[in-house]
């Protein structure tokens, strides 16, 4: 396993659960962009069927959802999903927020969110867009 500059071998049969976050060094408004990366297990569900269950439970636990767009594509041969969408932070500020799914393997799924404020929504995409060119999901990583 890899964070930052130091690599470890994981415990057999464990599953990395680690949560990577990263934050812009300021914010111009109520909001400092950020960016999140986690993983999560998606059982016996296929990557279609829990990408569906995920994004129908996100909207049913936010206020003022507002689907913008969304996308099927394939990383590093992965089946891939990445939706665009707009809603109100539990202190009602409204946040777009970008969010790539990534079919890790047969049971794991990554997923990347970047968030910041609509006024922000150009450099959003093109944050966005520059992390798309550098994402790789290794072969043999488990």
């Amino acid at each position: 396993m890899k964070f930052g500059k130091i690599a470890f071998e994981g415990l057999e049969d464990w599953i990395d659960a680690s949560v990577v976050s990263l934050v812009a060094p300021s914010a111009d408004g109520p909001l400092r962009a950020s960016l999140v990366i986690s993983r999560d297990e998606r059982g016996t569900d296929s990557f279609v069927d829990h990408v569906a269950k995920t994004q129908k439970k996100f909207r049913g636990s936010v206020r003022g959802y507002k689907q913008l767009q969304e996308e099927q594509l394939e990383i590093s041969g992965k089946a891939a999903f990445w939706s665009r969408r707009q809603f109100q932070s539990p202190e009602r500020i409204e946040v777009m927020q970008i969010e790539l799914l990534v079919a890790e393997s047969d049971t794991l799924v990554m997923s990347l969110s970047l968030t910041d404020s609509p006024e922000n929504e150009k450099a959003l995409k093109q944050r966005f867009e520059e992390l798309l060119k550098s994402l790789a999901v290794e072969q043999n990583y488990l």
